[in-house]
């Protein structure tokens, strides 16, 4: 198996695993914690505290020529987040905080190295088709599998569920000694200092690391959590958010599909300023009513502006990596630089959730979403200047 084919089925695994960590584990949390959603927050910053310090410490051994060793601890630490799972049970919620900090770890770990090997054996022409695919196939299987996610928990168990998942991070172990890694060298050792000096001269690189922080903030980050909240507040059960979770999957598999064949770069503009005027849009009807049909437009609305901005982002910053200014010397630097503004922005997004779940006080909760809605705003004119600098 190919490199090229090794990476797209190691983040198809990520993804189906994240769909069930991402709904169905914070539905049961929720269900069992009795709706402590201020807990949840913590939880939240704890991980993204845990995966943005694992990937600062682990910076120099992810310039080794045993890099692949981190993306293997990295899928280990997983198996035991999910173990923890299994043999605590309800008594999860009493240790949290420390299941919090495996998950961290476990992404620390993972990430500190397959961003980089994303970028180096992913080539920049490719990228786009890459990850277009990815995002319509990764689309089909969020289909399908919230469905039988929420069909087993209903019909059998949460733990039975999570024995499944566990399996599939068991291949994630076994692909990751299938991919090998081709551009083993020992690079100098992290210089953040230097590289600091170096994004003076860097404008665009320095543009990228703001995009980071404010998309920390949003797509990355708190905002997408929020909306988990408000689809778990409108249903019932389990299969009830596997259905609904698989209705906008069908929408982001179409989006994906649209991404990779049609679109052309030229119009990544227009694509970014209309899908951002959705999100606004949706945010502006969640303040006036909270509803089942208000969420359901909310979703369809924002499902829209995600799935671009996030498509359009994650391959600028791939891109980036592969500018002559920091290919190979300032690689890591630059990951780790965008690591730590994203974890700064989830930091504060994750305020802002705290702020939203735990407060009755309508006013409050309206100045929150219209925070975001600014911020979305914000984060799509940076990103339009950057695409107009070097989008070609």
């Amino acid at each position: 198996m190919s490199n090229y084919k090794s990476l797209f089925a190691l983040r198809l695994l990520k993804s189906t695993v994240e769909i069930f960590v991402n709904s169905f584990f914070i539905m049961y949390f929720l269900t069992i914690s009795n709706q402590n959603v201020l807990q949840l927050g913590v939880y939240y910053i704890l991980v993204y505290l845990t995966v943005y310090l694992s990937i600062y410490f682990l910076g120099n051994y992810s310039k080794n020529n045993r890099r692949i060793y981190l993306l293997r601890i990295g899928i280990v630490l997983n198996l035991v987040y999910f173990l923890l799972i299994l043999f605590l049970k309800d008594n999860l919620v009493d240790y949290i905080y420390f299941i919090a900090i495996i998950y961290g770890l476990e992404e620390g770990f993972y990430y500190s190295v397959y961003n980089n090997f994303e970028s180096s054996c992913i080539t920049n022409n490719q990228r786009q088709r890459f990850s277009g695919i990815y995002t319509m196939i990764k689309s089909l299987i969020s289909i399908i599998v919230p469905i039988i996610f929420g069909g087993l928990i209903t019909s059998k168990s949460f733990s039975f569920c999570t024995t499944v998942v566990l399996i599939l991070v068991v291949f994630q172990v076994i692909l990751s000694f299938v991919f090998q890694d081709d551009h083993q060298e020992n690079l100098a050792k992290v210089d953040l200092r230097e590289y600091k000096r170096q994004l003076k001269k860097l404008k665009w690189v320095n543009k990228m690391h703001k995009i980071s922080f404010l998309n920390g903030i949003i797509y990355s980050g708190a905002f997408s959590s929020i909306i988990t909240l408000y689809v778990i507040k409108v249903l019932n059960n389990s299969i009830e958010l596997g259905l609904f979770s698989s209705i906008f999957a069908i929408i982001t598999c179409f989006l994906g599909f649209f991404f990779a064949k049609i679109l052309p770069k030229k119009n990544y503009k227009i694509t970014i300023i209309i899908s951002s005027i959705f999100t606004v849009l949706g945010i502006g009807l969640l303040i006036y009513k909270t509803s089942f049909l208000i969420v359901v437009i909310f979703n369809l609305l924002q499902t829209c502006s995600a799935t671009f901005i996030n498509l359009i982002i994650d391959n600028k910053e791939l891109d980036m990596a592969n500018y002559n200014c920091i290919t190979k010397k300032y690689r890591i630097e630059y990951f780790i630089t965008m690591e730590k503004n994203t974890f700064i922005g989830r930091l504060l997004g994750y305020f802002l959730y705290i702020v939203l779940g735990i407060t009755s006080i309508h006013f409050l909760n309206h100045i929150v979403l219209f925070v975001f809605e600014i911020i979305i705003v914000i984060l799509s004119i940076y990103i339009i200047q950057l695409n107009d600098a070097v989008g070609e």
